[in-house]
């Protein structure tokens, strides 16, 4: 009969079916109990096959008693997925009262057993609806019967309030749809379970509305699974056509083979031949099993590979890791081998912050998770590649998980390095209707678990180049902080000539001719400070200042007469000893200006009233010229002599530092050298210069 037909293929489908579930994800706990759900569905397909297909009193019994199996089965296991989904809140409390039910379970179902062993042999006629009768004549088995409808519904009662009340939780949209399928389904596939073969054998026709409602359900079980993201849709494909068909090509040719040899068992065992069949089908099952893991790795894993196939691909590209050194460098590789060659549907890597300490995706900073939040709790603790599905069921927050849900992903690698989390990976399907395979996620996590060093040395590196950038930004600052103290520094020499000839004005009753000089102090000051605004300022480029024969007595002579107003307010004596009115060195006179006013004034500040200030001139030789400055101020410590010409070096309290190295710089722009002279009793500069050709002359 075609029904029976429908109901093998029915059989066959549904046992693929609890094989492609479990071997999905033989670690998810979600995958495991709807393996189990569907076997009930599985046994009362094949007894209601025994049941249409023979008269025999044995088969009805074996038929019977793998209903209430069945049946009674799958009130424990639904109620026991409650405790697991949406959230696993199962405790050492909750587990013994799981353990418990189960025992109830277990006892019960022994008792309807013996109960049912014991009929009389009135019953023992091949009648299908022989039970009805069996009712009547066995009381006990009758109670029983109503008790296990009892229990069953109390269980389903309990699960179904426990589902709803999951609601309070904090769970997504996506999971409270899930909740409502599953109520909806279950419910009537429990009335099926326990009724099946009182509200179906006894209609017209009845079969083939069981037929319709078991394949209902069956396809209810798919769209539920897909719904949960815990099958595929290639999934999908190779149960519905792979399986079943390798088993029938393989079943129709070994029945008709084996023919013959069938009917002599069945003569000789007294069997009836429908147990024969399915013992026969089920031993196919288990023979071809590792024929079908191979045929399903060559088919669907290998035509789901890119060029050089998942392996290979990991294989180079672990090789490329190694001349990556930025962050940038390293994520552009990522979406390279993760999207375009692997076509992977989503893909993200999440580094560690120093400063805040979030893990942010490094292509896209807007996006990150807490440091301190449930996500990096949890990868803390599993320190593997883990599934959103058993990351989801202990799960308590809800805004994280949420964000999971709506960036599609489905595997979470955490990154490791010396025992500390530095990052993790999260990655989408690896395809179109295509689901990560156990060998996948093995060569995955053998691939990523070299990137941790990789991140180490971007980051190591990148520290470095920010180091540099700030250790050139500290350079600069400095460079500008010595350009404006060095400006701040010297413009305070010309001011204070320009102010000191301002006061000389205003206090002193001056010639026309004095009033002329110091007029013309201001006027040449004024014109000093610009120079040497132009000269500071341009401290980047090339030093532009054309040095020519200067007549240094003159420049002396000049410079002491622009402070002769401080040397009188502070009652201090000038010795200048020259035994030539000229005395050429090649130096421009602005510059030679510039380091004798430093040092004037430098000694003003070091002298006290009474003291003498020294300055003479030499030709020293044929080639050079010799200039010193001597005064009888405070000795320079021996501590610091070597550093008095280091920039922002000073021992006076509102010095800054500047005023002898730029004369240093300047003394050797021109082709000279300065030097502080060891004496006891004064501080003496010496400074030579280069003399002009046939000066001496």
């Amino acid at each position: 009969m075609l029904s029976n037909v429908f109901l093998v293929v029915l059989f066959v489908f549904d046992f693929a079916l609890i094989y492609s579930i479990y071997f999905y994800n033989p670690s998810g706990t979600i995958n495991r109990f709807l393996s189990l759900l569907i076997i009930p569905i599985m046994l009362s397909n094949l007894e209601i096959l025994l049941l249409v297909t023979v008269a025999s009193s044995t088969t009805i019994d074996i038929a019977l008693n793998m209903a209430l199996l069945g049946g009674l089965s799958f009130f424990p296991l639904f109620y026991h997925f409650s405790f697991y989904y949406p959230r696993n809140v199962m405790t050492d409390r909750t587990r013994r009262r799981v353990t418990f039910v189960y025992l109830e379970t277990v006892g019960l179902g022994s008792a309807l057993f013996l109960a049912y062993l014991n009929k009389p042999e009135a019953v023992s006629e091949t009648d299908v609806f022989h039970i009805l009768t069996f009712f009547k004549i066995n009381p006990t088995f009758f109670i029983l019967y109503i008790l296990m409808f009892i229990y069953a519904s109390w269980l389903l009662t309990v699960t179904i309030s426990r589902f709803l009340g999951s609601y309070h939780m904090n769970l997504m949209t996506a999971e409270k749809r899930n909740i409502l399928m599953i109520l909806a389904g279950f419910i009537p596939t429990s009335i099926l379970l326990i009724f099946g073969y009182f509200l179906f054998l006894p209609l017209r026709s009845g079969i083939w509305v069981y037929l319709g409602i078991s394949a209902f359900y069956t396809i209810y079980f798919i769209i539920l699974l897909l719904s949960f993201g815990y099958l595929d849709r290639r999934a999908i494909v190779r149960t519905l056509f792979t399986y079943p068909l390798a088993i029938f090509i393989v079943f129709f040719l070994f029945n008709f083979l084996l023919a013959d040899m069938n009917e002599i068992l069945c003569s000789l065992l007294g069997i009836d031949i429908s147990i024969v069949l399915v013992a026969e089908i089920l031993i196919l099952i288990f023979i071809l099993l590792p024929v079908f893991r191979i045929f399903e790795r060559r088919l669907f894993i290998g035509s789901g590979n890119r060029t050089g196939g998942f392996h290979n691909q990991l294989k180079n590209s672990a090789i490329d890791l190694s001349g990556i050194i930025t962050l940038s460098e390293l994520n552009v590789f990522l979406n390279d081998l993760f999207f375009e060659k692997l076509k992977i549907s989503g893909f993200r890597l999440l580094i560690k912050s120093d400063h805040s300490g979030d893990f942010t995706d490094i292509g896209d900073g807007d996006f990150s998770f807490s440091g301190y939040g449930e996500l990096a709790g949890k990868l803390e603790g599993y320190r593997q590649i883990m599934n959103i599905q058993q990351m989801s069921l202990a799960w308590h927050e809800g805004n994280e998980l949420q964000t999971l849900y709506d960036e599609k992903i489905v595997l979470i690698a955490p990154l490791f390095e010396r025992q500390e989390l530095i990052g993790f990976f999260l990655f989408g399907e690896p395809g179109l209707a295509r689901a990560w395979y156990p060998s996948e996620v093995e060569e995955l996590e053998l691939f990523l678990s070299g990137v941790p060093v990789v991140i180490a040395r971007c980051s190591t590196h990148e520290r470095a180049i920010a180091l540099e950038k700030k250790q050139a930004s500290i350079e600069k600052m400095a460079v500008l902080s010595e350009i404006s103290s060095g400006i701040a520094h010297e413009i305070r020499n010309p001011l204070s000539i320009i102010s000191a000839s301002a006061e000389t004005m205003a206090v002193r009753d001056l010639s026309s001719d004095e009033v002329k000089r110091f007029a013309s102090y201001i006027q040449d000051e004024t014109n000093r400070m610009s120079g040497l605004l132009n000269r500071i300022l341009s401290v980047s480029v090339k030093n532009q200042t054309k040095h020519q024969p200067a007549n240094i007595v003159l420049v002396i002579r000049r410079s002491l007469d622009l402070v002769s107003t401080k040397l009188r307010k502070k009652n201090l004596m000038i010795d200048f000893n020259v035994d030539r009115k000229s005395i050429i060195a090649v130096i421009d006179n602005e510059v030679l200006m510039q380091v004798c006013l430093n040092l004037i004034l430098n000694a003003i500040d070091a002298m006290s009233p009474g003291m003498r200030l020294r300055v003479s001139a030499e030709y020293n030789d044929s080639s050079t010229v010799k200039i010193i400055f001597a005064n009888q101020g405070a000795r320079i410590p021996d501590d610091v002599r070597g550093r008095i010409f280091d920039p922002f070096f000073t021992t006076k309290e509102t010095g800054t530092g500047l005023g002898l190295s730029i004369t240093q710089r300047l003394i050797r722009e021109a082709g000279g050298e300065i030097s502080l002279i060891s004496s006891e009793e004064e501080t003496v500069f010496q400074i030579l210069l280069p003399a002009a050709a046939d000066s001496m002359r």
